[in-house]
């Protein structure tokens, strides 16, 4: 899958221990290492309650979930430890664009659980994302890819 709309993010120098706050997208820059994904999920609750609280728990749960699954599929598969790992968040009136950026060159591949054996507890995060994103799919960048998913997010009052 190609991104059908350009990348016009860079990286920014946020911390994960500060707030989303100011422009969107809102960027997040975190260690390629596994207690990242529990920063990430925690980011997106922040975001959603500081730029989006009308928007109903379900749906950020669903955030998170996607996140979760697209930061640990980068922490493991798309980057080395000492790499980091971007996450950019963007807002519209009706959806959330999650991207993650990593220096991994190798594209995610979508696996099916009837194509794996019943025990195979990995290998389902982008089915997951594909389950609950409205659309999903890779991006190039000059030194690495980015995997983003957008999910229906329709909000009352827009905020651009």
């Amino acid at each position: 899958m190609t991104c059908r709309r350009p990348n016009r993010l860079s990286p920014a120098n946020t911390t994960a221990e500060r707030p989303p706050s100011g422009r969107s997208p809102a960027e997040l820059k975190l260690p390629s290492a596994p207690e990242s994904v529990r920063q990430a999920r925690e980011y997106v609750r922040k975001f959603a309650g500081s730029y989006a609280p009308e928007v109903p728990e379900e749906r950020v749960d669903e955030a998170v979930l996607v996140l979760s699954e697209l930061v640990t599929n980068a922490v493991r598969y798309g980057s080395a430890r000492e790499d980091f790992v971007l996450v950019s968040l963007v807002l519209k009136a009706s959806y959330l664009r999650i991207e993650v950026h990593d220096a991994g060159r190798r594209r995610p591949r979508l696996r099916h659980s009837a194509a794996d054996s019943a025990t195979e507890q990995r290998g389902r995060g982008l089915f997951i994302v594909a389950e609950l994103a409205a659309d999903w799919g890779v991006g190039e960048r000059p030194f690495g890819k980015y995997v983003w998913a957008e999910l229906a997010w329709p909000r009352e009052a827009r905020r651009e």
